[in-house]
């Protein structure tokens, strides 16, 4: 999150930005840079000194926003997106009307400007966003779909319309059939000036299901990653301009879509036997706080202040080795087992010797621990190369939940009984 302040100024360059962009130019595709627009950024932004606005720092930001955009002509792009996913907020007068100080300036560059809005509705601004001199806004109509009517009305004919109608925050394949029924009028109205895009950044979803060899068949035909997405948008597009030539395509849509719901994997029948048997007492504890408290007490004899520490000790790399070498099948799962005792008892012993009144597990069998407790449940699937952005450089690959979630067995138990 950028700090901004009195003094700050935004004469930095970045050469790594018009690199990707010439790379890309030179392999002769057509290029949408896409940048966070100048309000969402300084409203997403802080500052250090009490009382300062960030406003105030708009027409400073926005010659560099210029500069940038002239660099980008001069390299012949025709389109580049703005983010401004702030306009699904409750803004202020005064930050609604930094729209007009930026965009007056910005709409005049010389390429076309995409306004992007996502996550949520910009309804309340379109009347005010239409008058902008901007060439173009993207709605997501996945969060927001009631948004559609408002915008039709709002945005002038000779602006392009970008509808978000793929999801770009999940992994499931799309009803292409409802989308392209939903789409039939807007096309007939807009023409050329209607977009199909996903509903925001595909950045949220890993890249491409093509790496993945170990997913089971039937599962891997409902999901759809990144380059999957874009392929349905093709789809869309080709059902739009030519219905006919859509056909196979939109059947095997349908037919990925009917075999998920008649999956007998989706439903659980001791899930839904257990769920059925639900009564008002499970939600109750069966004696207050101030009981169990006492209880509590009584048993584990601890001190007014009793210290412990944090859950998760590190990660060694002799752990981190041999969890590799036991999933390359280097080593056999008792010896792995034992590895892993030794290191609990290591980490007890540890705290032990530091006086601690409350002691950890230590959890050093774990890895990324959604992964290692969803391994454990049925209703989870792990991909090989699912990657996505959980912050800055930190990525993660999450499981995926495709069904009823079961526990078969105890989870910790036994790790738990060997640490005591």
């Amino acid at each position: 999150m950028p700090e901004l302040g009195p003094d700050t100024t935004f004469n930095g360059g970045v050469d790594w930005f018009f690199d990707e962009i010439d790379e890309a130019l030179a392999l002769n595709l057509p290029v949408k840079p896409v940048l966070i627009g100048p309000i969402t950024y300084l409203w997403l932004s802080k500052s250090p000194v009490p009382g300062f606005d960030r406003l105030s720092l708009l027409p400073k930001l926005v010659i560099r926003y210029m500069r940038i955009l002239e660099t980008l002509k001069e390299r012949g792009i025709e389109w580049v997106q703005l983010d401004e996913p702030a306009l699904c907020l409750d803004l202020n007068e005064e930050w609604l009307e930094a729209f007009s100080a930026a965009y007056d300036v910005l709409g005049v560059s010389g390429v076309k400007v995409l306004l992007g809005t996502y996550f949520d509705t910009a309804a309340d601004h379109a009347a005010m966003v239409s008058q902008l001199p901007v060439h173009g806004v993207h709605i997501d109509l996945i969060r927001a779909p009631q948004q559609l009517d408002v915008w039709r009305t709002a945005l002038p004919a000779d602006k392009v319309l970008s509808a978000g109608v793929i999801d770009g925050r999940n992994i499931w394949r799309a009803d292409l059939g409802e989308i392209v029924g939903s789409l039939d009028a807007l096309h007939a109205e807009r023409g050329e000036r209607l977009w199909i895009a996903p509903s925001c950044s595909l950045i949220h979803v890993p890249v491409t299901l093509a790496s993945e060899t170990k997913l089971g068949g039937e599962l891997k035909l409902w999901l759809a990653f990144a380059t999957e997405k874009l392929d349905e948008l093709g789809t869309i597009a080709l059902a739009l301009r030519d219905p006919v030539a859509a056909e196979p395509a939109l059947a095997a849509a349908d037919a990925a879509l009917d075999a998920r719901r008649a999956s007998g994997s989706v439903m659980n029948v001791l899930v839904q036997r257990k769920v059925a048997g639900i009564a008002d007492a499970m939600a109750s504890r069966k004696s207050p706080f101030i009981v169990r408290s006492r209880v509590q007490q009584h048993s584990l004899k601890l001190p007014l202040l009793p210290t412990t520490t944090i859950g998760s000790f590190p990660q060694t790399p002799a752990i981190r080795q041999a969890r590799a070498a036991y999933k390359r099948g280097e080593m056999r799962a008792l010896d792995y087992l034992e590895r892993m005792r030794a290191e609990t008892a290591s980490v007890v012993r540890k705290q032990e010797e530091l006086g601690l009144d409350v002691l950890v597990h230590g959890e050093v069998e774990r890895n990324d621990m959604v992964e290692f407790f969803a391994d454990k449940l049925w209703g989870f699937a792990f991909t090989e190369n699912g990657w996505v952005q959980n912050y800055g450089s930190r990525c993660v690959k999450p499981p995926i939940i495709y069904g009823d979630v079961y526990r078969p067995e105890p989870m910790m138990v036994d790790a738990a009984c060997h640490a005591i």
